[in-house]
């Protein structure tokens, strides 16, 4: 498929969530604007959105029917970037005492990069950045993973857990840094030390790049003065953080 080609969502629906699942809207196009990765998120009043990354542009939040079979032209764009890597993707919606959150990734391929996480009162309104939410990251990786959502737990209140894809388990200790890289691929702005060194870096070279053998990263979220931070545990149990 073509960066051109129209990129079309369907949607399924079921009486269970283990199904079956009947597909009864095969054509949804959001605004005209091709869709990466989204979340769907749902207010108390009822109101519902999807929240995508407008393919190396910005990020888009769009109202859905009340059906919630389709969207609706209201809408609000969030977080333009010049260019990969710097355009963020896979958003992670939550919301913690009033306050609206949202993790994001950098834009790197399969390969994990630093995330960032932003703050709103309004989910049409200004989001604003407050910074890596991986504390000790030092290779910002985000642990080398992708947080793709934000489980709240349903018999704790203030127990809120990141859910992360590792998409590739094979990369070396001593990869460069993939912002350089794939800034230098995308980036007519770029340091010309960076653009000269990984302007044509073989990526094959780091990974066999299946993601059949992918894994996950399930932190918990704890809160400094209302910022959310993920610290790194070989091993934690619910009742630590309940």
């Amino acid at each position: 498929m073509g960066p051109n080609d129209i990129q079309y969502m369907v949607v399924a629906q079921a009486d269970s969530i283990k199904g079956p699942f009947d597909i009864v809207n095969r054509k949804i196009h959001p605004g005209g604007m091709n869709s990466g990765d989204f979340d769907l998120v749902k207010l108390d009043n009822g109101q519902a959105y999807i929240v995508f990354d407008r393919v190396h542009y910005d990020m888009v939040v769009m109202g859905l029917t009340e059906d919630y079979l389709d969207t609706t032209v209201e809408h609000s764009e969030h977080y333009y970037r010049r260019c990969p890597p710097y355009v963020r993707e896979a958003p992670a919606v939550f919301f913690h005492k009033g306050k609206g959150y949202v993790f994001t990734s950098g834009t790197t391929d399969y390969f994990p990069n630093q995330s960032e996480v932003a703050v709103f009162d309004d989910i049409h309104g200004n989001w604003r950045v407050l910074g890596d939410p991986h504390a000790g990251d030092k290779k910002h990786t985000s642990f080398d993973s992708q947080i793709c959502s934000v489980f709240k737990h349903p018999h704790y209140d203030d127990l809120y857990i990141a859910m992360a894809d590792r998409w590739l388990v094979d990369l070396p200790v001593d990869r460069p840094d993939m912002n350089d890289v794939f800034a230098a691929m995308f980036d007519s702005e770029c340091d010309n030390e960076i653009k000269k060194k990984y302007k044509n870096f073989p990526l094959n070279s780091l990974t066999k790049q299946n993601t059949s053998l992918a894994d996950y990263v399930w932190l918990p979220i704890v809160f400094e003065n209302d910022i959310p931070k993920l610290y790194w545990y070989n091993e934690w149990k619910i009742e630590d953080f309940s």
